[in-house]
């Protein structure tokens, strides 16, 4: 009786082990490949002449757009780079209809052949600063724009000047030819992006709403090429970001008695305060794998070793150990809301206990919560009356897109597999905050995605860091994505 329960025991064992099994044979592939022939594309590839993108990026970089958190933008500088995109694209200021917002932010309008919903693509013209002190640690002058030893070098290189040129490069192409979009197609360029978008997107997204403009689908930047998760780069993987986080400043206040120094280290304002900060940091907010983050690894997963796609393929009684994965690299940010203090203040002398103190915690938003998720989960660590809560900035994530039978998803993979041949598509989740939130009512479909090739060995660096470049062995084919993505749709 005993080795019949037994043999049963082992055998439902083995059974359960061989559907995990199964489940990680059987995930599907992941892999788009474009149905019709490649021909024309390619020959269009081909005839690109990538030194002329490279040079006019380069170019781009020269004027100086800096933006920053506190001091204004040099004006001067945004409006020499509106001026020369005029002069170096006549055909496409000739079918583009250009506006300003607030004198620096640009919108440009191709008008369309029939009344239907518009498309469009989210860009920025500012950069961040090179930061003091490590200007002669750059390869070439952050702001000199060259282009060498395969690459384009320079502050906006990759953040984001080139999208800048890619689009109209396309549409100088298109209208060389004579071609008209079926719909509206727009380029919304911020100038204070990296400044949080307040006076660019915000202000023009504001207005396309007065005007009850509502499109079909919009790209920002954000995802791109990567290898897979096992190393190998047949096919890439194309991330296209369909979520991404949103994010929180809050400010904490203390108040506490006063007084000289003489009368000791009693509690100030300024211990109450650290002593918050403490337990922030040692109590994050509950997480969890769901949603797009979840999404975005399975899909990731198709590409990877074999351990990754038993976890991946099931995630139903696996789910904890892709989430104590994540957590020990680091990646929590797939799995929570992530909080940390990023300003403090407090204290004016030597010799005086503070009476007041403030830190400024900075959130990055999980796509399932929102700014209020957080307020409530601060004040309950915390658990301090003396200690005042407040909201100063917030931009609660975007709706994120179902990549799962959604038309426009599946139009944006086709088009990139009809540019670059067969690859896996992965629906990603953004980190980050971009421009498009700001946009995300007014369209079906939001999309992060950047037309830049990740090369194995010769790897693009990317913004805000020193020595930013990309490479210019697939300039070609991101314009090409352009032309393609107007053309088609």
């Amino acid at each position: 009786m005993l080795k019949k329960i037994v043999v049963t025991f082992l055998f439902l064992i083995f059974l359960f082990l061989s559907i995990l099994v199964f489940n990680a044979l059987t995930m599907p592939l992941g892999i788009t490949t474009y149905p019709e022939s490649r021909d024309d594309i390619v020959d269009r590839i081909n005839k690109i002449d990538t030194h002329t993108v490279a040079s006019r990026i380069a170019e781009s970089i020269e004027f100086p757009t800096v933006s920053y958190d506190d001091d204004p933008v040099d004006p001067d500088a945004f409006i020499a780079l509106h001026e020369w995109l005029n002069n170096t694209y006549p055909s496409a200021h000739l079918v583009l209809e250009r506006e300003l917002i607030n004198d620096l932010s640009l919108v440009y309008k191709w008008k369309g052949a029939s009344d239907c919903n518009p498309i469009g693509f989210v860009t920025h013209l500012d950069v961040v600063p090179v930061e003091s002190g490590t200007e002669d640690e750059w390869t070439y002058p952050p702001f000199k724009g060259v282009v060498s030893d395969g690459f384009v070098w320079g502050r906006g290189a990759y953040d984001t000047k080139n999208t800048i040129i890619y689009f109209l490069e396309a549409v100088e192409n298109l209208a060389n030819r004579g071609f008209t979009p079926r719909c509206d197609v727009y380029l919304l360029a911020g100038h204070d992006e990296e400044a949080g978008g307040q006076n660019g997107a915000k202000e023009t997204a504001s207005l396309l709403r007065s005007r009850n403009i509502h499109f079909s689908w919009l790209i920002d930047e954000g995802g791109s090429f990567s290898a897979n998760l096992d190393g190998s780069t047949a096919p890439m993987v194309a991330n296209i970001g369909v979520g991404q986080r949103g994010f929180a400043n809050i400010k904490l206040t203390v108040r506490a008695k006063g007084g000289s120094t003489a009368r000791g280290t009693e509690e100030t304002a300024i211990t109450k305060l650290s002593r918050a900060i403490l337990t922030i940091r040692e109590n994050p907010m509950p997480g969890r794998l769901d949603g797009v983050p979840e999404e975005d690894l399975i899909a990731r997963a198709r590409g990877g070793l074999f351990y990754h796609k038993l976890i991946a393929a099931n995630t139903w009684l696996l789910r904890p150990v892709a989430e104590t994965i994540l957590e020990s690299k680091g990646q929590v940010n797939y799995l929570r809301s992530t909080a940390a203090a990023t300003i403090i203040s407090g204290g004016d002398k030597f010799n005086l206990l503070p009476q007041q103190a403030s830190a400024i915690i900075g959130v990055r938003l999980h796509p399932r919560d929102t700014s209020e998720d957080v307020m409530k989960w601060l004040k309950d660590i915390v658990q301090a009356e003396d200690i005042k809560f407040e909201l100063i900035s917030f931009s609660d994530p975007p709706l994120p897109v179902d990549p799962n039978n959604n038309k426009d998803f599946n139009f944006v993979s086709n088009s990139i597999a009809a540019v670059y041949g067969s690859i896996r598509i992965v629906p990603s989740f953004l980190t980050s905050a971009t421009d498009g939130r700001y946009y995300r009512d007014l369209t079906d479909s939001l999309f992060n995605f950047d037309a830049d090739m990740f090369l194995p060995d010769n790897k693009n660096s990317g913004g805000h860091g020193t020595d930013e470049r990309i490479t210019t062995s697939h300039l070609a084919e991101a314009v090409v994505l352009y032309e393609v993505l107007i053309e088609t749709h």
